[in-house]
């Protein structure tokens, strides 16, 4: 049986810790914020020192699947787990993930998120630049299709996906931290291979919940983008 752990982090008290049900499969929990973070991390917002667990977990757990879960998000079958591992069919597939319910691109994507900033969203325009966002996309070596959600995944812990999660990291760093469109840049880029689940309704069924994040600038509806 493979060993699994189920990450979160938040900083800055943008999440408050869910309780997620027992499950099925034994896994590790593991909830870290400035309490018990590994690195000072002190150059880098709160948003990337949670990135950081959430793109660059296997330089802290040593555990064969690394299942990442947004600080927002409550999961509440037993089985999550159990279905989330067999989706990865072994060593078959890199990644287990869910795609974007509504836009199917990066570039759409980003055209989505411009639009909500210029039209004054407070939440997208806090976090992102107009002109970074557009030149990430224009950056890519083409228009990639596919886009995912990224705020709950299953991966491997194995030197490939490491090294492609290192550079998922850094394309954060180096372009804009808006990891979505990014991601599907890594995928084409490193050759992962995807199990693209199926959860059901995306803002809640019976595997996880989506609840509001703490900030004071989110509109009382979780964002379509996440």
């Amino acid at each position: 049986m493979k060993t699994v752990a189920l990450i979160t982090a938040s900083f800055g008290a943008f999440d408050k810790p869910k309780v997620h049900v027992k499950q099925t499969y034994p896994c590790n929990l593991y909830y870290f914020d400035e309490s018990n973070a590994h690195f000072p991390m002190h150059t880098q917002d709160n948003r990337m020192k949670a990135k950081f667990y959430k793109m660059l977990a296997h330089r802290v757990c040593a555990e064969d699947i690394l299942i990442w879960v947004d600080g927002n998000v409550e999961i509440c079958s037993p089985t999550f787990v159990e279905e989330i591992v067999n989706e990865l069919n072994g060593s078959l597939n890199d990644v287990a993930i869910s795609a974007h319910p509504t836009r199917v691109n990066p570039r759409q994507e980003a055209n989505f998120i411009v639009s909500n900033i210029n039209a004054g969203n407070a939440y997208l325009g806090k976090r992102y630049e107009v002109e970074s966002i557009m030149k990430e996309v224009d950056s890519f070596e083409k228009d990639y299709q596919g886009l995912y959600w990224c705020g709950l995944f299953a991966r491997l812990n194995n030197p490939k996906v490491n090294a492609a999660f290192d550079s998922w990291f850094m394309e954060n760093i180096l372009w804009t931290n808006f990891d979505q469109n990014n991601f599907v840049k890594i995928v084409n880029l490193h050759h992962l291979h995807l199990s693209v689940m199926k959860w059901g309704e995306f803002y809640g069924n019976k595997n996880y919940k989506i609840h509001k994040h703490n900030d004071p600038n989110r509109n009382n509806k979780p964002a379509n983008r996440r």
